[in-house]
């Protein structure tokens, strides 16, 4: 591989990378604000609280699993490396 391909290669991968992050960025953010807009009031009781934290866990895995699959798919994206 010469210098330029491998500079050209280092180039499109910082940009896969840097898309991927974004994504997840905005994803784990847009999970987190969904879940600061639930407010409790101060009445409320354990089986609230209990719901409150079933709810962001549920958010929690969903997120996870998004990003799992999305890696996956990003692993894909990667040109590979040729041998040397």
């Amino acid at each position: 591989m010469t210098p330029a391909e491998e500079v050209i290669l280092s180039l499109m991968l910082s940009m896969v990378f840097a898309a991927a992050m974004i994504h997840w960025t905005r994803q784990i953010k847009e999970v987190l604000s969904s879940q600061d807009n639930f407010e409790m009031s101060e009445n409320s009781g354990p089986l609230e609280e209990i719901e409150f934290w079933k709810n962001r866990l549920v958010s929690a895995i969903f997120l996870c699993t998004g990003i799992k699959r999305q890696t996956r798919s990003f692993r894909k994206q990667i040109p590979t490396w040729p041998s040397v």
